[in-house]
């Protein structure tokens, strides 16, 4: 599918999905297209796993997270994730009681590494606890 408006086609219009993302997946069962539909069950719908750049009919193919400390740097935590999609934005976040003020990781920004995992650092992780968050922009 060759489509220069990316939300114009046909079943797949004006849902802020990407016309040929939906073609790719949806091509043959159109009616799993929404972007609130979740047709592989795994708790995140088609507009997240478009978002994400995650396979919307695969259950396993989901996007993962996870923290570890860095070896004698106790105040330092690296950030993972997977995927990674070069035409997205990410940034982490912090909040250390789970109030809408959310405020940018300081550290390294994400960096794609070679096993198609994401890093960034934290290096201002002392707080006795601190929630984190991936914001995802296309």
């Amino acid at each position: 599918l060759l489509d220069f408006t990316p939300d114009d086609y046909g079943s797949f219009a004006s849902d802020n999905l990407d016309d040929a993302w939906q073609w790719l997946y949806f091509a043959n069962n159109p009616d799993n297209a929404q972007p609130a539909d979740d047709p592989d069950s795994d708790g995140q719908d088609n507009a997240f796993e478009f978002l994400a750049g995650t396979t919307p009919l695969d259950g396993s193919s989901l996007l993962q997270l996870r923290m570890e400390p860095v070896p004698g740097q106790p105040a330092v935590r690296q950030l993972f994730f997977e995927p990674f999609r070069p035409d997205r934005t990410y940034r982490w976040e912090f909040s250390t009681a789970l109030q809408p003020a959310w405020e940018p990781v300081i550290g390294d920004p994400p960096d794609p590494l070679p096993g198609g995992e994401t890093r960034a650092t934290d290096e201002l992780a002392d707080e006795a606890r601190k929630f984190y968050r991936l914001k995802i922009e296309r």
